[in-house]
């Protein structure tokens, strides 16, 4: 048994069952109003419908139908209407998260973890190819510099201890100074 959510969650796990209810005091179901929340983004649009339960709506989604989901960021749109009006109730960011069950890997690096990677790869290689452009047969090719990606590398681990600290919960390390005189 789990408890019954009363918002639209932040989060969406593809294959997982879906079910929230949600109160609208001036949008009652038992008035004819349906929700229904909308989600897109550039590629992707996913509706999910809601029914009556009372006053309430309750939107109950198969797993079977979660598992078709597409991975990725959403802005949401709830929508009531009834025969004739129809009114936006709520917007915000959703997110549907990979099944578990069915991927066979996971990158849970972020994007500036993976360039911090990446950059560091290349110093790495630098030490033994250090050719900063050539051509061939009229077409050239330059690469960054040493310093370039010193300083590309210590902007990425800036950002990834920031996104480190807060992930656990503390502050992002940039400190504010004031003086009163």
């Amino acid at each position: 048994m789990t408890d019954t959510i009363t918002v639209i969650p932040k989060q969406i796990t593809a294959g997982d069952s879906l079910a929230f209810v949600i109160s609208l005091d001036d949008y009652p179901a038992s008035d004819s109003w349906v929700l229904s929340y909308v989600l897109l983004n550039s590629a992707i649009k996913i509706t999910l419908a809601s029914s009556a339960s009372g006053d309430n709506h309750s939107v109950d989604i198969a797993a079977a139908t979660t598992a078709a989901y597409t991975v990725g960021k959403y802005k949401y749109t709830g929508l009531v209407t009834d025969s004739t009006d129809r009114f936006t109730v709520d917007s915000g960011d959703i997110e549907v998260l990979s099944d578990p069950g069915v991927v066979a890997t996971l990158d849970g690096r972020t994007f500036a973890e993976i360039c911090l990677n990446n950059v560091e790869t290349v110093l790495q290689g630098k030490a033994t190819a250090d050719n900063l452009a050539y051509s061939i047969a009229g077409r050239s090719l330059s690469k960054y510099s040493w310093e370039e990606l010193l300083i590309a590398r210590n902007s990425f681990r800036s950002e990834v201890e920031t996104e480190n600290r807060k992930a656990n919960g503390k502050s992002s390390g940039n400190r504010i100074l004031t003086r009163f005189v």
